[in-house]
């Protein structure tokens, strides 16, 4: 317990439980409640089915300084969880290992500690300070692993916009008069989350990866910008040293893996795309992660009737963790004109569904060509 913590009063704890727990809402795109639920429940603590009751039963919490204590530490293994898994867009590029080392030894030289998302990190920065903030990511944070990994986490501004149906009859005067007579209104709300990407040097298997959060909706067009800031800051940094200033260039093409993966054996295919040698485009899709589409009737005696003569251009495919509490998923999302060309590329995957590393590191080893 450090020295704050000794002299911390019973609000104070309780204000850094409620503090943990808005920066864990503001993550619910990305990291669901069902999620943050399910671990509160296995460690004992209150919770609730959704977010403003859990919240409520918090404010209401009556208990001792030693409880207090431990709901906080939860929620921040949780929290800090949520910084590094959730939904991602992931891109990973194959580097000589001794180039990985040299990476992971001096890529904390692009941290600015002197930034606002560095100071207020873990947590978000404030909704005025994020308002000003830019969409290039902020270098605020280092983790470095047993394995000789090292994870650099930055900061920035992501923009989303929402549409919503409007009740009319909620209107009151000129507004509902002017409205009268349309049979359904929209109203569209721009607005801004802090996102959490991460550059992940790992100097064992020879690779960096960039991680692009997801905690709104996002176009190819934005992770494409975003990784390409990304790259361009780490050849910036190690294109001279290692006499390569295009030392991340291509990220490795996970188009092979498509039909790899749709041919193991382990785990559930959520969903499939693929163009048939009948020249016609299939769009399958189960309900629910553990829903294997390879099971189901219709695409066996489909794949059946062609002898499996088919072209696998995206898949959606998921795995049990060991606890089997949860089944994160995997998505590599290629489009049908791709199906049957002479090399098709897809440069990332969509990963979500991850509690914690642990998770998503399972759902890594399986993108293993």
């Amino acid at each position: 317990m450090n020295a704050r913590d000794q002299k911390a009063t019973e609000q104070e704890l309780k204000q850094d439980i409620l503090d943990v727990l808005a920066a864990l809402r503001a993550r619910q795109e990305c990291y669901p409640f069902s999620m943050v639920r399910n671990q509160l429940k296995a460690a004992k603590m209150p919770t609730s089915n959704g977010w403003p009751p859990l919240i409520e039963k918090f404010v209401e919490m009556v208990a001792s300084r030693e409880r207090l204590l431990e709901c906080r530490e939860e929620l921040r293994r949780i929290y800090l969880q949520s910084l590094v898994v959730g939904t991602r867009a992931i891109s990973i590029f194959e580097v000589d290992k001794r180039e990985a080392n040299v990476a992971a030894a001096n890529i904390d030289a692009l941290l600015d500690v002197t930034s606002d998302f560095a100071q207020a990190f873990p947590l978000p920065v404030s909704d005025e300070k994020l308002r000003k903030a830019g969409f290039n990511g902020v270098f605020c944070a280092i983790r470095k692993y047993e394995d000789g990994a090292v994870r650099l986490i930055a900061c920035c501004r992501r923009a989303f916009r929402t549409r919503e149906a409007i009740d009319v009859a909620g209107l009151d005067g000129d507004a509902k008069n002017a409205l009268e007579g349309f049979d359904e209104v929209i109203g569209v709300k721009n607005g801004w989350v802090q996102a959490f990407d991460s550059i992940v040097v790992r100097p064992v298997e020879g690779t960096i990866e960039i991680q692009i959060d997801i905690p709104c909706r996002l176009t190819r067009e934005d992770f494409g910008k975003a990784r390409n800031f990304y790259t361009d800051r780490l050849n910036g940094l190690f294109g001279e040293r290692f006499r390569n200033e295009k030392w991340l260039m291509l990220p490795r093409n996970l188009y092979p893996l498509i039909s790899k993966l749709y041919a193991r054996n382990d785990g559930y295919v959520n969903s499939l795309g693929h163009a048939t040698t009948t020249k016609s485009i299939k769009e399958e899709r189960m309900r629910g992660r553990q829903s294997d589409l390879r099971k189901e009737t219709f695409h066996e005696e489909g794949m059946a009737a062609i002898n499996g003569a088919t072209d696998e251009y995206s898949i959606r495919k998921g795995w049990d963790t060991a606890d089997g509490q949860r089944t994160p998923t995997v998505l590599i999302s290629g489009h049908f004109g791709a199906a049957g060309g002479a090399n098709p590329q897809v440069g990332y995957a969509f990963i979500d569904g991850c509690a914690d590393e642990d998770d998503f590191a399972m759902v890594m080893s399986k993108l293993v060509l």
